[in-house]
């Protein structure tokens, strides 16, 4: 099953993902069918040590949250280092990609690979967007119901859709977690703002 008949048909779960050469950024997001206003919720976030993701129960904290007949995808950030010198870092980076790809493999209907243009631009417009504007795209598919000066990410007596968020990214950690939502996002606005098919994106298995 594409993205694409998935998302007509009933709710769809993507897991958005960040690799880091140490740690990886999860965020599951629920995306009830329809055009692209669809709305979104999310369901799990997380920044884990790269050691988790070779356990064989590693990927059950997010396919638990799956009922059927949902459908639920992998969508994450590939590396775009052609034309420069890879160190430790990247070559980390890539080896924990394929271990994520290697996790959700028998519980996705297909996996989704972006380079960080690739899934800015359908999010933003801008396929070097920061993170401020990325967050600002991010909010859009959310409520402002919480109290404080950011209603998306709210206070603890008046939290957000976006409080849990915040939380599990606390000590530095949200940005990875906004590249993470980012990416699965994007693959959702691939064919809103550039006409392209997601199956562009597609990886073989």
């Amino acid at each position: 099953m594409t993205f694409e008949e998935a998302r007509r048909e009933a709710d769809v779960y993507i897991v958005g993902c960040d690799p880091g050469p140490l740690a990886s950024a999860f965020v599951m997001l629920r995306m009830e069918p329809g055009n692209a206003a669809f709305r979104t919720g999310i369901v799990k976030a997380a920044y884990v040590s790269n050691d988790v993701m070779g356990r064989p129960d590693f990927a059950e904290m997010f396919i638990t949250a799956v009922p059927s007949p949902a459908a639920m995808f992998l969508a994450y950030e590939k590396l775009g280092n052609q034309g420069k010198t890879p160190g430790d870092a990247t070559f980390e980076t890539a080896a924990a990609g394929g271990e994520i790809r290697r996790a959700f493999r028998p519980y996705v209907e297909a996996t989704y690979a972006l380079r960080s243009s690739e899934w800015r631009h359908p999010l933003t417009g801008i396929g070097g967007a920061k993170t401020p504007l990325v967050y600002q795209e991010i909010c859009r598919f959310f409520r402002p119901e919480g109290g404080g000066s950011d209603p998306y990410k709210g206070i603890a007596k008046k939290p957000g859709p976006l409080w849990d968020f915040h939380k599990a990214g606390a000590g530095g950690k949200v940005e990875h977690l906004k590249d993470a939502m980012g990416v699965a996002l994007g693959l959702s606005q691939v064919r809103f703002r550039s006409g392209r098919d997601p199956e562009i994106y597609r990886l073989p298995y």
